[in-house]
């Protein structure tokens, strides 16, 4: 695993009030318990669009989640590399690696088993997507002929797509290559699909229209974990959806 420091810069929140004889004021966040003080040590796995090793580190949208709630508890922000089955397995967690995890992870019950979960913070998307720069619009609105992976997970919302005609093709290569030449104008596909066959057409692909799954990624904690810790976590992200902050990174990151 490769230790990445991100350098964000932390927000101490609630201060209002505060005086030269209060210096922390009333409101100000509790120490958290956190494996180094001051500091939210977060283990992430890389995966498309969500986390992607740069010349700069570790970046990507489960990463800017992270530095905005770290932000919210007035912590900087560590991140570790991590693989995927260390973050779903609770190994990295409750082996002391790091404070909280993400990687995409949708969230269900046999993860409670192992990890403690936090408060949704991602509906998991599929997109139809097209070559160009097409003007987006609402599921129900997708009109045309639309390609399909045959046994992929996007075929889960075929069904929201009630205007459209949908095609079914054997393999992603195949739903590609439809693509490029004109057999279909527009594709459905996950987030990771979307990444994969702009590297095969050479082609970047716009999103015309973001479909809702009934699933949500969680952050991920360690089974037995600190209280206080979980839940100031827990508050942090109801306080960026309050205001719109996962909103708006969600927005950005399904048009990157």
């Amino acid at each position: 695993m490769r230790r990445v420091a991100l350098g964000v810069v932390a927000l101490t929140v609630g201060l209002a009030g505060c005086s030269a004889d209060d210096p922390a004021g009333p409101d100000a966040p509790p120490d958290l318990a956190t494996l180094e003080p001051g500091t939210l040590t977060a283990c992430v796995a890389p995966g498309p669009g969500t986390a992607v090793e740069t010349d700069a580190g570790l970046e990507g949208f489960d990463v800017a989640v992270l530095g905005d709630v770290a932000d919210e508890l007035g912590l900087d922000l560590d991140v570790v590399t991590t693989s995927f089955d260390e973050v779903v397995s609770g190994v990295a967690l409750n082996g002391g690696v790091c404070d909280v995890a993400a990687g995409a992870v949708v969230g269900g019950p046999a993860l409670g088993d192992v990890v403690t979960t936090s408060a949704p913070y991602r509906t998991v998307h599929r997109l139809v997507v097209a070559p160009g720069t097409p003007a987006t619009v609402e599921p129900e609105a997708v009109t045309g002929v639309v390609g399909v992976e045959e046994a992929g997970a996007a075929l889960d919302v075929v069904d929201q797509l009630p205007s459209a005609e949908v095609f079914a093709y054997p393999s992603r290569v195949d739903l590609g290559r439809a693509l490029e030449v004109g057999a279909v104008g527009q594709a459905l596909v996950t987030v990771a699909g979307r990444a994969s066959m702009e590297d095969q057409l050479g082609v970047p692909l716009a999103v015309v229209a973001a479909v809702p799954t009934e699933r949500h990624t969680v952050l991920l904690l360690p089974l037995d974990g600190d209280d206080e810790l979980a839940s100031a976590i827990d508050a942090a992200i109801a306080a960026l959806t309050a205001d719109g902050r996962l909103d708006a990174l969600v927005a950005a990151w399904l048009r990157a």
